[in-house]
């Protein structure tokens, strides 16, 4: 997910920073925030790394 775009969740829902303990208290902006970039990596690397046996299952079905 390109950054701009899960920015853009906390823009649409603001209540969503109450999700995440990190974003509780604290005055950082979000586009700054370490603990949400890092969040937001691992969530990107775990999905990448599982849809990958999908994409090579699926892979002959769409050609």
């Amino acid at each position: 997910m390109h950054a701009c775009v899960g920015l853009r969740i906390f823009e649409i829902a603001p209540s969503t920073n109450r999700l995440f303990s990190f974003l509780r208290d604290t005055d950082v902006p979000l586009a700054k925030n370490a603990k949400l970039k890092s969040h937001a990596t691992s969530v990107s690397v775990m999905v990448q790394t599982k849809t990958v046996p999908f994409r090579i299952l699926f892979y002959p079905l769409i050609q």
